[in-house]
């Protein structure tokens, strides 16, 4: 398992250490685009201290890797994130900045966590997996799921992550890569990065019985991502800790203009 996890780290890091900007098509350093973030004043929800203090993705990652000392008497925290954000304005990017943040601490780079529950030498090593919602629907159709009742039921059994994980890495070549997500799973060892629940387009409920009934149940740890109108923000106030990615400042705009 360790072997497994510590290789598909290194693989993320590889892969995702670069962008490409959409406007000019320049190719950046995804860790030098530093992504912003606030607590949402919405009423209901109860942000803790450690919450409020987030400013930026690193910040979210760092609270995402906190040990759970504790994990050998059955508890762990498993705090889930919803970050709401405007279209066009780096919800994706967050995403791929979390994931090559993660994979670079998971793998022993800088800032590594130590204790149960984080990156180090010991206790429980945690494993960061995307889901992307819109593959989630393409993977329900070209599967044959037509109806709401095969959906329905699919969803209900709260199997539909193993679902995508056994869909995402088919075949022998990543059958050790599955194998030990399915496993990081069962421990409670994944940090599920779901982008885009506003793009479920006719399967939004599905979508949103899936991150309830599921995903949150499950205690791993999770960061959802939509467009403010793209959730019912009343499910999510209870249990979610609910941000907002903020626009970049006069200031934030010209030193992007600098660097690229």
């Amino acid at each position: 398992y360790e072997a497994c996890r510590l290789s598909y780290c290194n693989e993320i890091v590889a892969e995702q250490c670069y962008v490409e900007d959409a406007i000019t098509g320049n190719v950046l350093r995804i860790e030098d685009q530093l992504i912003f973030v606030s607590a949402a004043d919405v009423t209901g929800t109860n942000i803790g201290p450690k919450w409020q203090a987030v400013r930026d993705v690193r910040d979210v990652v760092s609270l995402l890797l906190e040990p759970s000392p504790s994990r050998h008497k059955g508890t762990h925290n498993a705090q889930p994130l919803l970050c709401r954000a405007g279209p066009g304005t780096g919800k994706t990017w967050m995403v791929k900045q979390a994931l090559y943040t993660l994979a670079v601490r998971l793998s022993g780079g800088e800032g590594s966590t130590h204790g149960g529950g984080g990156g180090g030498l010991d206790g429980v090593r945690l494993v960061p997996v995307v889901v992307f919602v819109q593959r989630i629907v393409r993977l329900l159709r070209e599967a044959g799921f037509q109806s709401a009742g095969e959906e329905l039921e699919l969803l209900t059994s709260r199997r539909l992550l193993l679902f995508y994980i056994e869909s995402e890495f088919a075949g022998k070549k990543h059958e050790k890569m599955r194998q030990m997500l399915l496993q990081a799973y069962d421990i409670r060892a994944l940090i599920v990065l779901v982008d885009g629940i506003d793009e479920a387009a006719g399967m939004r409920n599905e979508v949103e019985m899936f991150v309830h009934q599921e995903l949150a149940p499950s205690n791993n740890r999770i960061i959802i991502t939509s467009r403010p109108e793209g959730v019912n923000l009343p499910l999510y106030i209870e249990r979610f800790v609910v941000m907002n990615l903020l626009e970049l400042t006069d200031e934030q705009q010209r030193n992007v203009i600098k660097v690229q």
